[in-house]
C-alpha cells in the first residue's frame, strides 16, 4: 500500500503541476492578448497622429485669415481718443474738398455697442453728429465720395435732401444728415 500511495502522491503532485502550469499559461495568454490589443491602440494613434500635423498646418492658416480679418475690419475704427471736434474738423474737409458749405452741426449722441459671436463681444462706441450742408447736388456727390474714402469706419444713420431755402441758385441743395463713426474700446 505503500508504493501504491506514493503513486497516488506522485499523480497528485503531477495533476497540481499540471494545474499550475495551465494557470501560469493562461494568465500569460491574457497578458500577451493585452499587450497586442495595447500595440493595436498605439498603432491607429500614430497613424491618427500622422494627420495632426496637416490638421495643425490647416488650423494655423485659419487663425492667420481670421487675424488678418480682425485687423482689416479693426483698422477701420477710430481710436478712443477720436472726439467729436477731429468728426467735425474731418467733415468740413471732406465738405470744403467737395465744393459744399457747413452750415450747422450738433452732437447727436454718443452709444457704446457689442458686436458678438458666440458670447464673446467687442464693445464698439458710435459717435454720432447732426450736420447740414448747403450747395449743388454735384458738389454733394463729391462730398459723399470724399466720405467713402475715409480711412475710419463711419456710417450715415440718415440723410435729407431739400431745396436750399435761401432763395439762391436753383441748383443749390441743402442736405441734413446724422453721421457716426465707429470707436473701438
Amino acid at each position: 500500500m505503500f508504493s501504491h500511495t506514493r503513486s497516488l502522491v506522485a499523480a497528485g503532485l503531477a495533476l497540481l503541476a499540471v494545474i499550475c502550469a495551465g494557470l501560469w499559461l493562461r494568465n500569460r495568454t491574457i497578458a500577451l492578448n493585452e499587450l497586442t490589443e495595447t500595440t493595436r491602440n498605439l498603432q491607429a494613434q500614430i497613424s491618427a497622429g500622422r494627420s495632426d500635423p496637416v490638421l495643425i498646418a490647416n488650423y494655423a492658416r485659419r487663425l492667420e485669415t481670421l487675424r488678418a480679418d480682425i485687423e482689416k475690419i479693426t483698422s477701420r475704427f477710430a481710436g478712443r481718443d477720436y472726439e467729436a471736434h477731429m468728426l467735425v474738423r474731418d467733415v468740413v474737409k471732406a465738405a470744403s474738398r467737395s465744393g459744399m458749405e457747413m452750415t450747422n452741426t450738433s452732437r447727436h449722441g454718443k452709444k457704446a455697442m457689442v458686436l458678438s459671436a458666440q458670447d464673446k463681444g467687442v464693445v464698439i462706441d458710435s459717435l454720432s453728429h447732426a450736420i447740414t450742408l448747403k450747395g449743388p447736388y454735384v458738389s454733394m456727390v463729391k462730398f459723399l465720395q470724399n466720405l467713402a474714402a475715409w480711412n475710419i469706419g463711419h456710417k450715415i444713420e440718415s440723410i435729407e435732401v431739400t431745396a436750399a431755402a435761401d432763395g439762391g441758385a436753383e441748383d443749390k441743395i441743402e442736405v441734413a444728415l446724422v453721421l457716426s463713426v465707429f470707436l473701438l474700446e
